[in-house]
């Protein structure tokens, strides 16, 4: 693996948690971490393949209520 790792290889149940803390999509959430350099693009890659479609498992799909004066 190297680059130091895959620079810690992320789990997709990891990036749910990430993404419902931040309020972003599961595909936001993985391609900030990997803007930010947190991952690699191979690490990227797998938690797309792995995660995406799997959100609800781990009730990560959750809609927050926006209140009625931001709409």
């Amino acid at each position: 693996m190297t680059a130091a790792q895959d620079k810690k290889k992320r789990t997709w149940p990891e990036v749910v948690a990430l993404m419902r803390r931040y309020g972003v999509s599961f595909t936001t959430a993985v391609f900030r971490l990997h803007n930010t350099q947190r991952i690699t693009a191979r690490v990227r890659d797998a938690l797309r393949n792995e995660g995406e479609g799997r959100v609800h498992e781990l009730g990560g799909g959750q809609r927050r209520q926006v209140p009625h004066h931001f709409v």
